[in-house]
């Protein structure tokens, strides 16, 4: 069994190195352990230089399960002191040689600014400048590239005129009055609005009571509830658009507000009452639709 060295044989052995006594070299290994303990709460690393890094890391909080009842327990999150050995502590280790480092080109330095260095390019594209009889290894660095940072073209939306879309609200109502569209029976309902029906119930049964979504130019339109929103369904843009005409919505650039009581065909579903209201994007329609 191999047995553990602890700070008493540190000392010992310290103390007939350095030929000090033993309450010295104790003093001395408190003061440093006390002093990485400082720098580690307080910078939260401590390098020794060739020997390795104490470094203080966070654990997230986790689920274990006990080897014994195998029972769940939640470990909070903590901090923990960690060490990471330098290369050459694991050569001394692993008796192995350390990786030595490349020393860096000497340095092309003239001792008159009048000197000229003779630079030569051989096959095998290096550059190789002779100085005496010593021939130096000489690359030149390319200049660094210019970061351009590019930005995509501003799409300035015209500006909504107030006095025009009140215009255009009142020419709406006036065609309505003149040519009234007529009146779906009540036991009649078109595909579309059956299919938005069962949507809404299967929503309004998970205690949702608003969704939201755009109309545009996309295949299928996404449905969003809540804050932050979230898609809780979706549905193809034909279904959507054959539902909106149902309710007597068509003309999208205008702001427009309906309430209806629907029933659906099919038994099994509950009769609903929406309210929905439309605005206007540049791109189609932002719908909301209060379930009640």
């Amino acid at each position: 069994m191999i047995k553990s060295v602890n700070r008493t044989d540190l000392v010992r052995k310290m103390a007939g190195d350095l030929e000090l006594t033993m309450k010295q070299i104790q003093q001395i290994t408190e003061e440093a352990e006390a002093a990485i303990v400082d720098f580690i709460k307080e910078r939260e690393q401590v390098r020794i230089h060739e020997f390795g890094t104490f470094y203080q890391t966070l654990i997230k909080s986790h689920v274990i399960k006990q080897i014994g009842t195998k029972t769940p327990r939640i470990i909070l999150e903590q901090k923990a002191v960690k060490f990471r050995p330098s290369p050459v502590l694991k050569a001394a280790i692993y008796g192995q040689k350390p990786k030595e480092r490349r020393s860096a080109p000497p340095k092309l330095q003239a001792e008159a600014p009048e000197e000229e260095i003779p630079i030569k390019r051989e096959e095998n594209g290096r550059w190789r400048a002779k100085r005496g009889n010593v021939a130096v290894n000489y690359k030149p660095t390319p200049p660094k590239p210019k970061t351009v940072i590019s930005f995509k073209p501003l799409r300035i939306l015209p500006r909504v005129d107030r006095e025009k879309i009140q215009q255009k609200i009142k020419e709406r109502r006036a065609g309505v009055y003149k040519n009234p569209s007529p009146k779906i029976p009540q036991g009649e309902i078109a595909r579309e609005a059956e299919i938005f029906l069962r949507l809404l119930n299967q929503i309004k049964k998970t205690g949702i009571a608003s969704v939201d979504f755009s109309l545009d130019a996309t295949r299928d339109i996404k449905i969003f509830c809540g804050r932050p929103r979230t898609q809780v369904s979706h549905l193809p843009r034909e279904v959507v658009k054959g539902f909106l005409t149902y309710l007597d919505i068509e003309e999208f650039h205008l702001p427009q507000i309906r309430h209806k009581l629907i029933f659906a065909q099919t038994p099994g579903y509950d009769k609903i009452n929406i309210g929905i209201h439309s605005f206007p994007t540049h791109s189609g329609a932002s719908i909301h639709i209060d379930i009640k």
